[in-house]
């Protein structure tokens, strides 16, 4: 009897707005699953390769063109999000990383031995005066197996149109005298070193903001401040120059020839490593 009555069911009457909605569903349905137009889909490829060819041929380009090396972007052109450049930045003082921490030192006795480190230049490049607009080339990173790598080397050059230019950053809570030193040990490498005994000169420059390879040049340099020293480098030189100085403070010293001194030469590279010598550093020494 149930069986009966389950076989002769009928659906109850739809109504004609019902069967209005149900096929607008079943329109709707069939457009989802259709997916994407065609065209769409292959310009959207288009554009994917597109972009992939590109950044394929800016790599090459680099690689071939610039001897598989890659160089820093340029810190003088970045542009911040809001649209200030490097330039700007560089003016604004750095926070202090030790507030308070001259009021725990107050008291305190000294231990006896004099504390000491070495600081390498944050920039170590050429002016040409014979080629005043000319801006040496920044330093090059090398592609190698494990990456990108971009060694630390610093060159002193100095010739009769040619001058070198250093900056320090003072590092340091309590180590405020600097110690600016050129070594040049009794034994050197004779075919990384060359030097004349013509007279040198250090000046201090008027530069209290970083300073770009990339746009540093003998018309851009900064003006000279103080003659600090003139003298003679030769083998077993050890000059230095002592001075008090402010924690976070840029230094920038030029080093060139003296006048009148048509045979003056000077060359060497030097590291951030304690034993690359020849080498110009400057020493700080702690005030605590």
């Amino acid at each position: 009897m149930f069986l009966s009555r389950l076989r002769s069911y009928q659906r109850l009457p739809v109504s004609e707005l019902d069967q209005q909605l149900d096929k607008a569903l079943d329109e709707e349905t069939n457009v989802n699953r259709s997916g994407p137009s065609p065209t769409l889909t292959w310009a959207a490829t288009a554009i994917c390769i597109l972009c992939t060819l590109i950044n394929v041929s800016s790599l090459g380009y680099n690689y071939f063109a610039g001897g598989n090396t890659y160089s820093f972007p340029s810190s003088t052109t970045f542009i911040t999000s809001k649209g200030i450049s490097r330039d700007k930045i560089d003016t604004l003082r750095r926070p202090s990383q030790f507030i308070g921490l001259d009021k725990v030192y107050r008291n305190h006795t000294g231990s006896g031995g004099i504390k000491s480190f070495v600081n390498f230049p944050i920039l170590m490049t050429q002016i040409d005066s014979t080629k005043p607009y000319e801006v040496t080339k920044p330093s090059m990173g090398v592609w190698t197996k494990i990456g990108t790598v971009y060694p630390e080397i610093s060159k002193m050059f100095l010739s009769p149109s040619i001058s070198t230019i250093v900056q320090f950053r003072a590092l340091d809570f309590g180590m405020e005298i600097c110690e600016l030193d050129i070594t040049v040990p009794s034994t050197v490498n004779l075919t990384t070193f060359t030097t004349s005994l013509a007279l040198l000169q250090v000046h201090q420059m008027r530069s209290k903001t970083p300073l770009y390879q990339d746009s540093l040049s003998y018309s851009t340099r900064p003006r000279r401040g103080e003659l600090v020293d003139e003298f003679s480098v030769t083998l077993g030189t050890n000059w230095t120059h002592r001075f008090n100085c402010t924690m976070d403070e840029i230094y920038t010293f030029e080093v060139a020839c003296g006048a009148f001194q048509p045979d003056c030469a000077l060359e060497w590279a030097q590291n951030k490593e304690h034993d690359s010598l020849p080498a110009l550093r400057m020493i700080q020494y702690s005030t605590l």
